[in-house]
């Protein structure tokens, strides 16, 4: 954002967004509350754990065409169940109960990188899975595949920095 100074002269401020914005690891949280995210975290990070294990023992039932989405899929899971794990031990360590609340404490803004880490890998691998489906096929599929996973990790990059 570009401001004046007294004398006239354009001074540049880089700020990033993320100061501006109301930050849930550094909020306050009631036992229920703070359970509940717990909870939805543990169970999430199953769930993914659960559709890694049915990608691994089922990989043989597709047909060769799809093999390569159903790689990117046990990737993308792998991944995922292994930021969640990461994103459970932050979360319980992230937190002090004091006077029946849940306050943050140092660790607690360490929560935000695994997401940002996890997304990283995980949404460029997702549009390899899509285009891996999909009926286009060499040097336009290559082409596609390379654009869009890069555009993808931009995207999450520049989400991260602000």
């Amino acid at each position: 954002m570009a401001t004046r100074s007294a004398g006239g002269s354009r001074r540049v401020e880089t700020m990033f967004l993320a100061q501006n914005r109301s930050i849930i690891e550094l909020q306050s949280f009631s036992p229920g509350q703070y359970d509940l995210v717990f909870y939805v975290l543990v169970i999430t990070g199953f769930g993914l754990f659960a559709s890694l294990l049915y990608s691994v023992t089922s990989r043989s039932e597709v047909s060769s065409r799809y093999r390569p989405a159903v790689l990117a899929s046990m990737c993308i899971t792998a991944v995922a169940t292994l930021s969640y794990a990461i994103l459970v031990i932050k979360w319980d360590s992230g937190f002090t109960l004091k006077d029946s609340l849940y306050v943050p404490n140092q660790e607690a803004l360490l929560t935000v990188v695994p997401r940002y880490m996890d997304w990283s890998i995980t949404v460029p691998l997702l549009l390899a899975e899509i285009i891996a489906v999909c009926t286009i096929a060499g040097k336009k599929a290559r082409n596609l595949r390379a654009a869009s996973m890069a555009a993808a990790f931009l995207m999450i990059f520049t989400g991260f920095i602000g």
